[in-house]
């Protein structure tokens, strides 16, 4: 399956809650949604069977999540898993591998996340908004405001190898992102940063140049789970600061920070406790102390592929520039801080010149 053009991502405030566990299963939760001075709340309530009460979420669930919407968006009926990861990769050629009938690790995590999605229930009332707001329809009649279903409502074949949309059902989370405005949609090509260098620049004399190699061969990375977390944290940041005013702060991407959960490493699963080894450091102000090697050495390996893929959205004019953020010219980087103007990619008319030149090749 063609991975579609363009990829959805849910941002409002309900969605982060849930991947992010900030809910009480069976009990009505109320999320502060106002904004500008405007007091507003969204009430919702999620509900699992008996045996998922201990069931937890995380932003590897609301990424299989995007993905299931934006092949829904797409009009897709029906779908597999390698379909699924595909999307959430950007990576069209990337694949499960099974050993001597074995089901791989990587594939067993995206059906459990599937499942778990597929067997939650939620209901959302948002009325108060739809009045706040004065959301209505196509048709200027007010919005219903309220919407209840599994998260995902799809049908699995009896052999588990393809799923299937529910004829008239939506995805209830979704369609209140859409109501209020809250769903970022990039080209495909930015999660494959390649992809995107090669459909900017097609001209083999680039690609084959000194700085086209060089920018094409900082992203030779694979598809990894991690890989695809990281891609997809790094473009909600992008969006979300392109699409709103923020102060200075919000236009940093902090890895790490003193609390346990916050900054992009956590959200993808890098936690600085699995990286035990202390070892002494002396900082530039003289100061001794502790740092993990192999924690040091993970912050530097994420942060080398983050800078390869932000040469290739400053390249292709997403971003104007950014710099690295650290407390002390010695000390490990923390982050990085975007500078300038973030830009709507547009690809459609390169896309549409691409295949008119394929087209006239194959008559050739």
């Amino acid at each position: 399956m063609k991975i579609p053009d363009n990829i959805y991502m849910n941002i409002c405030k309900v969605f982060q809650e849930i991947y992010k566990n900030k809910f009480e299963l069976n009990e009505l939760n109320i999320a502060e949604v106002g904004s500008r001075g405007k007091n507003m709340t969204c009430r919702y309530r999620i509900t699992v069977p008996e045996e998922m009460e201990s069931v937890t979420f995380s932003y590897y669930d609301a990424v299989v999540y995007d993905a299931v919407y934006t092949l829904y968006r797409a009009n897709c009926s029906k779908f597999t898993l390698t379909d699924l990861l595909r999307v959430m990769s950007g990576d069209e050629k990337v694949r499960f591998y099974c050993t001597k009938g074995k089901i791989q690790k990587r594939e067993q995590r995206l059906r459990d996340s599937l499942e778990k999605l597929r067997n939650t229930t939620i209901a959302i009332d948002y009325s108060e908004e739809v009045q706040m707001r004065e959301l209505k329809d196509d048709k200027g009649k007010p919005l219903e405001g309220f919407v209840a279903d599994y998260l995902i409502p799809v049908a699995v074949e009896k052999n588990g190898k393809a799923y299937w949309f529910l004829e008239g059902r939506e995805l209830p989370v979704y369609k209140y992102a859409e109501d209020i405005g809250q769903m970022i949609s990039v080209s495909r090509e930015l999660l494959d940063p390649a992809a995107l260098l090669k459909t900017m620049f097609p001209d083999q004399e680039f690609q084959d140049s000194e700085e086209g190699r060089k920018l094409l061969e900082n992203v030779k990375f694979s598809s990894t789970d991690e890989m695809i977390l990281l891609k997809r944290i790094l473009i909600q940041r992008l969006e979300i600061m392109r699409n709103s005013r923020n102060n200075a702060d919000g236009r940093r991407i902090r890895y790490y920070a003193m609390k346990a959960d916050e900054g992009i490493l956590p959200m993808a699963d890098i936690r600085r406790e699995n990286f035990e080894q202390d070892v002494r450091f002396v900082s530039d102000r003289g100061k001794v102390r502790f740092e993990s090697r192999g924690w040091k050495n993970k912050v530097h390996a994420v942060n080398k592929k983050l800078c390869a893929i932000l040469d290739i959205y400053k390249k292709c004019g997403y971003v104007t520039e950014y710099e690295l953020l650290r407390n002390e010219p010695r000390s490990l980087v923390r982050g990085v801080e975007i500078l300038g103007e973030i830009k709507k990619v547009e690809l459609r008319k390169k896309r549409e010149t691409e295949t008119s030149a394929e087209k006239t090749a194959e008559e050739k």
